[in-house]
């Protein structure tokens, strides 16, 4: 009888460490998609491999300089566009909604690059594509009005978009003043 309650304690022993090990297992399965960190470190060739527009060749050293200047300011940028994905630059030499000459800067970020972000960024109604405008005027800046620009550049969204929580979001035109990029530059 002795040796039967040694040969249950150990099979419950053994049953209780194989379940361990399998919650431990699936536990470290689910924390691996971890959306707030990358899966690789920044890019630093994003200007390099950025595909510029239509901007006039006395124009493209300003304009580059605008992007490199955006680079700096939005870290996530290069930090979640890890997968090959590249900017494109379009030039708009009469300004947008009463800017002057203008920069629209596009970028659509591959599936794998989705997979850091936070879940209500990765939302179909968002597409993974980033759209902003550079202005190069009197008060050189980004200018913004979806969640995914402005998180990649740091600005505040709202936690409940960025949680799924909430899907609506009203479109309003934020400013981000970036003073590295000369006045009138292109």
């Amino acid at each position: 009888m002795a040796d039967k309650k040694q040969i249950y304690g150990k099979t419950a022993f053994v049953s209780i460490l194989l379940c361990s090990g399998l919650f431990l297992g699936v536990l470290l399965f689910i924390a691996q998609d971890n959306p707030q960190q990358p899966d690789t470190a920044p890019r630093q060739d994003m200007l390099e491999k950025a595909q510029f527009r239509g901007v006039p060749p006395q124009k493209l050293d300003g304009a580059k300089r605008a992007i490199a200047a955006l680079l700096q300011a939005c870290p996530n940028i290069p930090k979640y566009a890890a997968h090959g994905e590249n900017l494109t630059v379009d030039y708009y030499p009469n300004g947008w909604e009463g800017t002057s000459a203008h920069l629209d800067v596009e970028l659509d970020l591959a599936p794998d690059s989705l997979k850091g972000l936070p879940q209500g960024l990765r939302d179909p109604q968002w597409g993974g594509h980033m759209e902003m405008g550079l202005s190069g005027g009197s008060k050189p800046g980004a200018i913004m009005e979806m969640p995914l620009p402005l998180w990649l550049c740091g600005q505040p969204v709202d936690e409940d978009i960025l949680s799924s929580r909430k899907r609506d979001w009203s479109q309003e035109k934020q400013f981000l003043p970036l003073n590295e990029i000369p006045r009138n530059s292109f």
